[in-house]
């Protein structure tokens, strides 16, 4: 069910033509495999969970010694590239963002993120 206040404009579709509508059903999409990370990261000691996923995401689940089965799960997943990935596009995007620097980061962080989560029409049922 998509949030009550989720509205798609005359002036929107005009724009952006059927994106809108076919944007607006992932925000009932979930993760169920990264939420299974995140459970098994909350039941390890403080910070084990975390040490365990950046080891994992850094040199590949193969790198630690038995992971917990939501682990293995979700990097099964998300270790395989498509074929369809496009690297150009992909390096041209970093390109993007590296090129504002740690400021791009700091006004994400304390501006334009925080006002997006904090739009009622964003976040609101």
């Amino acid at each position: 069910m998509l949030p009550s206040r989720f509205l798609i404009s005359a002036d929107v579709r005009a724009r952006f033509g059927d994106r809108a509508d076919r944007l607006g059903a992932y925000l009932t999409r979930g993760d169920p495999a990264a939420d299974a990370v995140v459970e098994a990261i909350d039941a390890m000691p403080p910070g084990a969970g975390w040490d365990l996923f950046r080891r994992a995401a850094q040199a590949g689940i193969g790198s630690t010694v038995d992971p917990p089965e939501a682990f293995r799960a979700f990097f099964d997943g998300v270790e395989h590239v498509p074929m369809w990935v496009d690297w150009e596009a992909l390096d041209r995007g970093a390109a993007v963002l590296m090129r504002a620097g740690p400021l791009g980061g700091i006004v994400l962080g304390l501006k334009s993120l925080v006002l997006g989560y904090a739009s009622p029409r964003a976040t609101s049922r």
